[in-house]
């Protein structure tokens, strides 16, 4: 079933920048840092480049699909796979974006319980984010989209705290270079699938861009920002902690914010994490907002109705989760996930749209 995207609902093209960077720095920049460095050390650096060059071939690809299918994810599974097989693909897909949402509301849940509000119910912060959450997703996509145009404004000022850690840098701890192999770089890559995840979230809003096909650029510079965002925390990281301390600490970031002194804050991390609801948040509905719409294309139900059901699903699964472990294997499950959907299925997604439309010219 194809829909029309009236006008009043579209966003500038630019704001594909703010859609994309704004998922994709959200809880996973607070300690990206330890999973990196077990496989390449301080060489990590170089592992964030390869997953940001990776990302913009596959941004590259998932603009090719789109213009290709004329709409979104869901349409271009019905036309190659038919009704049933390319809506089972499609649920799926939907499935893995509610995934998201439960992982990015659970993560930051259990930074907010371990350094905030150790006493802090689960299920009342949830469920306090998941209303207000509801609450922006009901005003529409244009709604959702000056969210995220806000989110990467207020994470604007958190770079300016990077200054303070490089102190006491030791930059020495870069030498020397390259003593891990190129496996190990490359297992480091892998492991920053989830700081990059968000970006399939295109797949969805992209009928929702006026002139679709000009916010390629937008696309690319905002996995261009992303890039460079997480070597400037992963590199201030790494001249500030040995490896040692890097593998054991689980928030590198938050770790170094702790340093930050001003004359009348003595605790910036507290700041910090108040600070970066207004990133999470916009996380949650964007999440939120294209399993909604997808139920929507998928099975033609009433989006307000859903919309409580998805954020009652995340609810329950975000209180079942209620262990360190448990969490973490989340997070690794939906990495593995993402890392296989981004660098598997996309391409060869791509890949059968090209031969399929190759077979039917030449038989037109």
């Amino acid at each position: 079933m194809d829909i029309t995207i009236k006008d009043t609902e579209k966003v500038s093209p630019f704001f594909a920048f703010f859609l994309i960077h704004s998922v994709q720095i959200g809880v996973g920049i607070l300690g990206f840092q330890r999973v990196i460095v077990k496989n390449a050390g301080y060489d990590a650096w170089m592992s964030i480049i390869l997953a940001g060059i990776a990302n913009q071939v596959i941004l590259w690809l998932m603009y090719e699909l789109l213009k290709r299918g004329n709409g979104d994810l869901i349409s271009i599974h019905r036309k190659i796979f038919g009704k049933w097989i390319g809506g089972f693909l499609s649920t799926l897909f939907i499935l893995y974006v509610l995934l998201a949402a439960t992982v990015f509301l659970r993560s930051f849940t259990q930074v907010v319980q371990v350094w905030v509000f150790p006493q802090l119910s689960t299920w009342i912060f949830c469920a306090v984010l998941l209303l207000l959450a509801c609450y922006y997703i009901v005003g529409g996509f244009r709604t959702v989209a000056g969210l995220c145009f806000l989110s990467v404004i207020y994470s604007l000022p958190l770079l300016i705290v990077l200054y303070f850690p490089l102190h006491y840098a030791h930059f020495y701890n870069f030498f020397p270079l390259m003593t891990h192999s190129p496996m190990q770089i490359l297992q480091s890559a892998k492991a920053t699938t989830m700081e990059f995840l968000g970006v399939e979230l295109l797949l969805l809003f992209y009928p929702f861009l006026k002139e679709p096909d000009k916010s390629r650029r937008w696309g690319h510079y905002a996995l261009l920002y992303t890039t460079i965002f997480y070597i400037a925390f992963a590199i201030v990281a790494f001249v500030y902690f040995t490896e040692e301390q890097l593998k054991s600490t689980i928030w590198a970031t938050l770790s170094l914010w702790k340093i930050v002194e001003f004359p009348i804050v003595e605790r910036f991390e507290y700041i910090g994490i108040a600070i970066w609801v207004a990133v999470v948040v916009p996380n949650l509905c964007i999440c939120l907002w294209g399993a909604n719409y997808g139920m929507k294309r998928i099975f033609s139900f009433k989006r307000r109705r859903v919309l409580l059901i998805l954020a009652l699903i995340v609810f329950l699964s975000c209180s079942l989760l209620t262990s360190h472990p448990h969490i973490e294997k989340l997070n690794v499950v939906f990495s593995e996930i993402g890392f296989y959907f981004l660098y598997t299925y996309i391409p060869f997604l791509f890949l059968v749209q090209l031969i399929l439309y190759k077979v039917r010219g030449q038989q037109g």
